[in-house]
């Protein structure tokens, strides 16, 4: 696989010190920028998504530490992100990996949430094929 070094504008936007945490998550899969990927480059074939259960994500959203404070991040409030799977405001959800990968990229679209905000927002999280790690963006 040839190496990507595109960068999205979402990456040229950040902060110094939110560039650098961000170009570490890339590290976990290939140094590929998820906002940089194209629509044939995703697979929606659940097959090929990893294996994931509820008390995974509750681990994770729970008990990971923050990038910030390294302290756990106790984030209760993002379990309302599965109502809002589960009501439909995630879409166009797809994967992409490569078999040298041990991550994956999984990408999705969430309809915004304030009524100023009236565009699908581009969103993803990298995880291990076989669930070692979890981030987000």
């Amino acid at each position: 696989m040839a190496l990507r070094v595109f960068r999205s504008n979402c990456f040229h936007s950040l902060e110094n010190e939110s560039r650098k945490r961000y170009l570490e998550k890339l590290k976990s899969v290939g140094d590929i920028d998820p906002y940089t990927l194209k629509k044939d480059e995703l697979s929606s074939d659940f097959e090929t998504f990893p294996s994931i259960c509820y008390p995974d994500i509750v681990n994770y959203l729970l008990f990971a530490p923050s990038p910030l404070t390294k302290e756990e991040l106790k984030n209760y409030r993002s379990f309302e992100s599965y109502n809002h799977f589960v009501c439909g405001w995630v879409r166009d959800v797809a994967v992409y990996s490569t078999p040298n990968m041990d991550n994956v990229i999984i990408t999705g679209k969430v309809n915004g949430l304030l009524v100023l905000i009236d565009k699908n927002l581009m969103c993803w999280v990298t995880i291990a094929q076989f669930l070692r790690s979890l981030y987000t963006i």
